[in-house]
């Protein structure tokens, strides 16, 4: 079996899914033995590793795979090239299939009558913020003039998913389906926004006037002046640097619903530049993670504590954070079943931190 595996190990091509195979039965074949062998008594995967030439706890790493076919088997692990990227899906598919059962086992108490605990009555409370649902379904469950503001950051379509959309999911990004999403919600949020009240709505720069004009033509007034987010601590961001600067900033309208009631910013004396830092790459729950203080304030703009809003696509969960601690009350969707348990699990972190009554 050494002899199999050393040979395989210099053919290109040798995968990471085959190493992880070889590491076992070779580790398994000394398992086995010491239960024959007293000299072998006690075999340890530290043992395997010291046989073997590696690290202990690469092998443990290999080994977890194995252990879980379930989690070996998903296509976000399967698909990786690299062992590297397969052990950061793995941890990342590990940790959704237990926010999974959560979901399952907080549904199936629900259901049967079970006892409710603390943690069963928070992840009911998350459970009524956000639904893991497409937005132009959900929407349809609002009433007219139904809530008090709007957040929202869409799919912008082409070099900017945005929106529902994490870096390893397969989606739709085009330029096409993001329009099509853009005007099918346009109208509905038209619908669902109290008169006087405001929507701040996240675009890509160069669809200033592209998108300006769709909101016109859905009924809102829209401030011509974009707000800003000035991401001061950004000193690269990945594009071809001999054509390109570092893009640090992002764009939001602030768009209003006013039929015939005057819409008033709760605070005017700012500038439109929002300067904020943005979340460290480790720390990020989303690929347009924002930070929650940067959501903070724009709610403090277009509503008071106490007033009722949504969001249809909440990517990181960010909204919760800052609609809870600041007293908002935030609905909200999301298409991705990923972010959607790392939005509840967001709004269960807020609850233990602050306590939401």
């Amino acid at each position: 079996l050494e002899m199999e595996f050393h040979a395989n190990e210099d053919r290109e091509g040798f995968s990471w899914k085959e190493k992880a195979t070889y590491y076992e039965r070779i580790h398994q074949m000394f398992m086995i033995e010491s239960e024959l062998d007293s000299e072998l008594e006690g075999w340890t995967p530290a043992h395997t590793a010291k046989y073997l030439g590696m690290g202990e706890s690469t092998l443990a790493k290999y080994l977890q795979f194995t252990e879980d076919p379930d989690i070996m088997d998903d296509e976000r692990v399967s698909g990786a090239k690299t062992f590297r990227t397969a052990y950061k899906q793995a941890t990342i598919v590990r940790e959704t299939k237990k926010r999974e059962r959560q979901v399952k086992h907080h549904k199936r108490i629900t259901t049967e009558g079970d006892e409710v605990t603390d943690e069963d009555r928070t992840q009911d409370f998350a459970m009524r913020l956000v639904e893991h649902e497409d937005c132009r379904v959900w929407i349809k469950g609002f009433l007219d003039d139904d809530v008090s503001w709007i957040h929202w950051d869409p799919m912008y379509g082409g070099e900017q998913a945005g929106g529902a959309f994490t870096s390893f999911e397969e989606k739709d990004d085009t330029p096409e389906y993001a329009d099509e999403v853009l005007d099918e919600m346009l109208p509905e949020l038209f619908r669902v926004l109290q008169p006087g009240r405001w929507m701040a709505l996240w675009f890509h720069p160069a669809r200033y006037a592209e998108v300006k004009s769709r909101l016109e033509t859905a009924g809102f007034w829209v401030n011509p002046y974009p707000c800003i987010w000035y991401k001061q601590d950004r000193n690269s961001d990945g594009h071809e640097i001999t054509r390109y600067l570092t893009n640090a900033y992002e764009t939001f309208f602030l768009c209003a619903k006013e039929n015939d009631v005057q819409p008033i910013l709760q605070v005017s004396n700012r500038q439109n530049v929002f300067v904020f830092d943005t979340i460290p790459r480790a720390a990020r729950r989303h690929i347009m993670h924002k930070p929650a203080e940067l959501l903070t304030e724009i709610l403090r703009l277009i509503s008071i504590p106490g007033e009722k809003g949504l969001d249809p696509s909440v990517g990181s969960g960010s909204i919760f954070e800052a609609s809870l601690a600041s007293g908002r009350v935030a609905f909200g969707c999301e298409i991705s079943l990923e972010s959607y348990l790392g939005a509840l699990q967001a709004i269960k972190n807020v609850v233990s931190e602050i306590g939401v009554k």
